[in-house]
């Protein structure tokens, strides 16, 4: 009878974090694709995959995964389901983040909560963050490995949290392939924990051992290197400049004053539910060992990079472990909401509330956070309430909970048009692989990058493809050029002519002067630039 209980309980829990799971997907934090960092790495795994695409693109003929296994286990998936890029990263994305998820119920429980409040805890916590300053997630809209990565640490801590450190190390490992650079504050407090654990817990750090070997082995094969990416050395006065234009997150320098001031309310948050909770050992380390490590990540950033300028840091980001600042204030905020009585219950919700709401936990609100606040923090109290006396009462408690999924605002906008896809279709379709096109009014919008993902055509110069000024300095150089000659300025046809511009895809074609017009729809007029001995396409309506 016990044995089928503890099945019957098993099964429950799977289906929970499962639909927990679908509902981070499909409503809210949600997931994109292609509007935002999957615009570097599909090109970049396109052309890999096929060296014939891209050939002329600044950005995809300079990869940077020789340091990840991200791409290997999507050609992998791909090879073996013939499924397109996007389903075998999406299929990935929703099984860490169901990891994930169970990670943050092993914590609940190594807190001391009972099953049905730890996945409160946890249902709390897969509403999500945005990591202000460092411009990361929680739960990442896109599946990229920095993603898969965190997810996985989730995973890690709460089996670590539970002495669990060999499984700990193994997902710990498996995030270090994904994205390494996620992981070091984990090994950090990891290696804290082992070492109070002696001896027995010196296997769980076998695994580490063997991912760092394979990502060696695996870097040296890496297909495609145009440029190798260099980690010692100073950044230059120019590219600084550059940098700090394109990717302002990384310097702390330039980051608003009220950025620290939200991350020093979460650490006291942290600490004021630690000692809440009067927890120790291996939990109490975490809590606390993340959230001192993400708030150390600060000035480390800002010597090593702002004043440093080592080549290193832009590509590492030291200053997104303040990630895990806001993650452990969520966790120890939700389980000190669950021990305390409903007016202190009320106040201890507002942590994991407002984080997902409002992004910051500093005023001012509008009306409406306002009122989903304080309504979705009294309202959970009181079920939390109720049920600790009225057990029968859990399902209420948790359409309580889960009801928050739909009245949080989605941050983010579809960026998918019908006449975007029909672009991509027509250009797909109707040119040659080696067509080079160019945006000229497109601005910092996004939609070239998906043009370039999509139609699998190379494109002269956009804003996202600017990313890679963090990893190659011959990259941010030419990056710069171009979009100063050609997206500040205004070149007429002649110009682009000489630059191998093929294409030019304008939503204003009246300002527009030379050319063959090729197609046109609704938004975008592309006309064509007769150069490189091309034959026009035929009009599209």
């Amino acid at each position: 009878m016990m044995g089928s209980s503890a099945r019957v309980m098993s099964g429950s829990l799977a289906l929970g974090i499962l639909a927990v799971t679908l509902l981070t997907f499909f409503f809210f934090p949600g997931h994109t694709y292609l509007q935002s960092d999957t615009q570097i790495y599909i090109p970049l795994m396109e052309r890999l995959w096929d060296p014939s695409l891209l050939g002329r693109d600044l950005m995809a003929s300079r990869p940077h995964l020789a340091y990840t296994l991200y791409d290997e286990v999507a050609f992998v998936i791909r090879r073996v389901t013939h499924a397109p890029f996007q389903y075998a990263l999406e299929a990935q994305q929703i099984a860490f983040r169901a990891l994930g998820l169970w990670g943050v119920f092993l914590a609940a429980t190594a807190l001391g909560l009972e099953r049905r409040f730890a996945f409160v805890v946890m249902a709390l916590f897969g509403l999500g963050a945005t990591i202000i300053g460092p411009a990361v997630l929680t739960f990442e809209y896109e599946p990229v490995p920095r993603g898969f990565a965190v997810m996985l640490m989730f995973c890690a801590i709460g089996l670590a949290m539970r002495g669990r450190l060999e499984l700990a190390g193994i997902a710990g490992a498996v995030a270090f392939l994904y994205h390494a650079p996620t992981t070091v504050p984990f090994w950090i407090v990891f290696g804290f924990v082992s070492y109070q654990a002696g001896r027995r817990a010196a296997r769980a750090w076998i695994p580490l051992a063997l991912a760092a070997a394979l990502i060696l082995v695996v870097a040296r094969f890496q297909p495609g290197i145009a440029e190798r990416q260099v980690f010692f050395g100073r950044i230059d006065p120019a590219m600084v400049e550059i940098q700090r234009i394109r990717a302002p997150y990384n310097w702390i320098s330039l980051w608003p004053a009220s950025v620290f001031w939200h991350y020093a309310v979460l650490a006291a948050a942290t600490a004021a539910a630690v000692r809440r909770l009067r927890i120790t050992g291996a939990p109490r380390a975490f809590l606390l060992g993340m959230t001192l490590l993400g708030l150390l990540s600060l000035p480390f950033s800002f010597v090593a990079l702002d004043l440093s300028k080592w080549t290193l840091m832009p590509q590492f980001q030291p200053a997104r472990a303040v990630l895990f600042v806001t993650a452990m204030s969520v966790i120890a905020c939700a389980a000190a909401a669950v021990r305390a009585n409903w007016m202190e219950s009320a106040a201890w919700l507002l942590i994991p509330i407002i984080v997902p709401l409002h992004k910051s936990v500093l005023p001012p609100l509008n009306i409406r956070e306002a009122i989903v606040l304080f309504g979705s923090a009294a309202a959970i109290a009181c079920f939390l309430a109720w049920t600790k006396a009225r057990p029968r009462l859990l399902p209420a408690l948790l359409a309580t909970v889960l009801a928050a999924y739909f009245v949080m605002p989605k941050n983010y906008p579809d960026l998918w048009t019908q006449d975007l896809i029909s672009l991509n279709a027509w250009a797909r379709e109707s040119t040659p692989k080696d067509a080079l096109f160019h945006f000229p009014d497109a601005g910092k919008a996004l939609y070239p990058g998906i043009f370039r993902a999509v139609a699998l055509r190379p494109v002269y110069v956009d804003w996202k493809a600017g990313g890679q000024v963090n990893y190659f300095k011959s990259l941010g150089d030419e990056w710069w050029k171009r979009w100063r000659e050609t997206m500040v300025n205004s070149p007429g046809a002649t110009d682009l002519r000489s630059r191998g511009i093929d294409f030019v895809v304008v939503k204003k074609p009246s300002d527009w002067q030379g050319g063959t017009l090729v197609y046109s729809n609704g938004t975008y007029t592309v006309f064509r630039l007769p150069s490189r001995g091309l034959s026009a396409p035929p009009v599209a309506p």
